[in-house]
């Protein structure tokens, strides 16, 4: 956990020093805004990678859950308990 919070500082103080290379290398001031708009579109990105790093992990946590066996769900029709797969093909077809 701290190593991935130090990795995540180390990334946000690498962007900052990139980000003032290239504003101070920039030949013309006529490119500035365009810079700084593309430039805060990947600080929000590099912001927001540890909420995306949690999400990606508990989207796997949810498929490996999925691959479980799950139970049929049963409905109770009247009396008498039935499958749900019975109670299409009743509607469906009319019968049983």
């Amino acid at each position: 956990m701290a190593e991935s919070i130090y990795r995540w500082m180390q990334n946000i103080a690498c962007y900052f020093i990139f980000l003032s290379a290239v504003m101070h290398f920039l030949p013309d001031n006529s490119y500035k805004k365009y810079i700084q708009y593309y430039m805060g579109l990947l600080l929000m990105l590099l912001l927001l990678s540890p909420l995306f790093q949690i999400l990606n992990q508990l989207r796997l946590f949810d498929s490996a859950d999925e691959t479980a066996p799950r139970e049929i769900p049963q409905l109770v029709v009247g009396q008498k308990n039935c499958h749900i797969a019975d109670v299409i093909d009743h509607l469906q077809c009319g019968k049983k």
